[in-house]
This record gives structure tokens, sequence and C-alpha cells, in this order.
């Protein structure tokens, strides 16, 4: 949610109801962790749909209040913000694991 009345005072709030890439990325965790073997392809498609959905709101806003300046304020938050990204890393553990226990 990005609160964007401090912008300007007839700006509104973004905000996402369902947050598809959030349920993306930890399913994907828990898909990995666990091997469950899902097919997460619906989460995946549904998360782009929100990032268009997301960027058109966006875009709107800029177009109707250039002068709010939003994709510099968002830039800004996306700047100070540093999310984890999620590689897995099982054959560099698993290599390191037999390296050590094969000595």
């Amino acid at each position: 949610m990005y609160d964007l009345t401090q912008l300007a005072p007839q700006l509104r709030m973004v905000s996402i109801e369902q947050d598809w890439k959030a349920w993306h990325d930890v399913m994907r965790r828990l898909n990995y962790m666990f091997r469950l073997g899902l097919d997460l392809s619906d989460l995946e498609r549904k998360s782009r749909d929100l990032e268009k959905s997301f960027a058109t709101q966006i875009d709107e806003l800029e177009r109707s209040m250039p002068q709010a300046r939003v994709r510099e304020y968002l830039a800004k938050v996306s700047e100070e913000f540093t999310e984890p990204s999620f590689a897995p890393l099982d054959d560099v553990w698993r290599k390191g694991l037999d390296d050590l226990f094969k000595e």
C-alpha cells in the first residue's frame, strides 16, 4: 500500500487487494523446500497481471497529476527497499557437504 496523499492532497492510496506476487514468492520457496512439485503457473500469471494492473494505476495517476511526480516517489521508495531474492542453492550446499564428509 502506498499513501500518495503526502504528494498531493487529492491523490489517494494505491493498494493491492490480493498480493499474488507475495503468494507466488512464498509458494516458490515452500515448493522448493518441501519438494512439493506444485504447478505455480496460475500464481505466476496472477502475479504478472497484478504488476500490469499496478503499472496501469500509476500511469493513470501520472497522466492526471504529473505535478505530483508519483514515479519519482515510487523510485525513491524502491531505492530504499532491499528485497532478498530467492535463488535455490541446493547444488552448492550439497557439493559443500559432500566435500566436507568425504574428508
